[in-house]
């Protein structure tokens, strides 16, 4: 998360940063615990297709919790002595 913090810092302001930050997390969260799920779906030998609803909403719910929330509260912890103005 540092290195993409870092990235984005430098290219926008902060409100930008901020927001594509978020967002750049929520989507990689969300691919990444779709894929570790599809991976699962093949070792155990379970339909891909068949299980795509419940693949997406596993997706959908890392990409909130983890990337969301984790996020922002990664952005807390940098900034929580720092004035945002």
């Amino acid at each position: 998360m540092r290195y993409l913090w870092n990235m984005l810092n430098e290219e926008f302001t902060i409100e930008g940063a901020v927001s594509a930050f978020l967002v750049i997390n929520m989507i990689g969260w969300m691919a990444a615990t779709m894929g570790a799920g599809m991976l699962i779906c093949k070792f155990l030998g379970f339909s891909i297709t068949g299980n795509l609803e419940n693949l997406l909403c596993a997706g959908i719910y890392g990409g909130l919790i983890v990337g969301l929330v984790g996020g922002s509260l990664y952005l807390y912890g940098l900034y929580k002595h720092h004035s945002m103005e």
